[in-house]
């Protein structure tokens, strides 16, 4: 009997999913690809336009970066990137914004590698442009 116990118990707890960053009420999502790098993604018409989504999408990614590490990478811009995972609306199917970044930390008092974002300083900046100071 112990050993059906111990064989459901680490059968259960291997079907736990990783962590994933909570998805935002405005539909901007986190999903990892690798050990550092994320696909960040909007679904849904619900935006007024695409400068919005695409705010939403920056705010995700420093959001996400901030829970794993200092920095991001983009690797991929958002203008041009359609994810494999398309919105659905009614029976229309239509592409979210996005875009994939790699997180890295960056140590105190060490320059960050070019190309790199604060992400604690992308999302004051975005914060404040959608008025979510």
């Amino acid at each position: 009997m112990r050993i059906l116990t111990l064989a459901l118990t680490l059968a259960l707890a291997s079907c736990i999913a990783p962590y994933q960053p909570p998805v935002l009420s405005s539909g901007a999502e986190a999903r990892q690809i690798r050990r550092d790098t994320w696909r960040i993604f909007v679904r849904g018409p619900d935006f007024p336009s695409a400068a919005v989504a695409q705010d939403f999408v920056l705010l995700q990614a420093a959001q996400t970066t901030l829970a794993r590490g200092t920095h991001l990478i983009v690797l991929s811009p958002a203008v041009g990137f359609s994810t494999a995972e398309p919105t659905v609306a009614s029976n229309i199917a239509t592409p979210g914004e996005g875009l994939v970044i790699r997180i890295i930390t960056v140590r105190p008092g060490k320059p960050a590698p070019a190309g790199a974002i604060n992400a604690d300083r992308l999302a004051q900046i975005v914060r404040a442009r959608l008025g979510k100071d």
